[in-house]
């Protein structure tokens, strides 16, 4: 059935129609240290409540691209601003959520072979890796382990993780 299909890796280049006006609201945000996210580094505030337009325009542009939904229930977005300190920690967002993902925002200053690298949950072993690409967009499966990989200081992105649903499941 679709509802039991889950999010492969998908990635989506020139994600954004107008990046720079995304990474100048990102350069305008007050940026905190959350031990307990998900996702390293410094973050904003949800991008929800500091401009729910941008959030609005946000979920219309992902929908698109998670395999066998038309809808979120949740979505938590946020700016998050990483260095070289945040790399080579494999996380895993969990069961809770069926999509996950970041934009790159950063075009200067980019380090060879910098990006999401994706394993094996039971092996370890990587599966995937995909480089840092400014205006880049990659999606994937919550459940499966992640870590970033050889970052600069003062790296931006836009990250996220949710459900999403299909309305009218057949």
């Amino acid at each position: 059935m679709i509802r039991n299909i889950t999010q492969p890796i998908k990635v989506i280049d020139n994600f954004f129609e107008n990046p720079q006006l995304v990474v100048n609201h990102a350069n305008k945000q007050d940026y905190i240290d959350q031990d307990n996210s998900l996702f390293l580094g410094t973050r904003s505030n949800s991008l929800d409540v500091i401009n729910h337009d941008m959030f609005e325009k946000l979920l219309g542009k992902l929908i698109q691209h998670v395999v066998g939904k038309d809808q979120f229930t949740f979505l938590h977005s946020e700016y998050q601003n990483i260095g070289s300190e945040c790399v080579d920690q494999m996380k895993v967002i969990g069961p809770s959520f069926n999509i996950a993902g970041t934009v790159f925002l950063t075009k200067e200053n980019l380090i060879p072979d910098s990006g999401i690298k994706f394993y094996d949950s039971r092996t370890q072993i990587e599966t995937m890796s995909i480089e840092n690409m400014f205006n880049r967009c990659v999606l994937w499966n919550p459940q499966v382990p992640y870590k970033i990989s050889n970052f600069a200081d003062n790296t931006l992105m836009l990250t996220f993780y949710g459900t999403a649903v299909q309305r009218y499941p057949g």
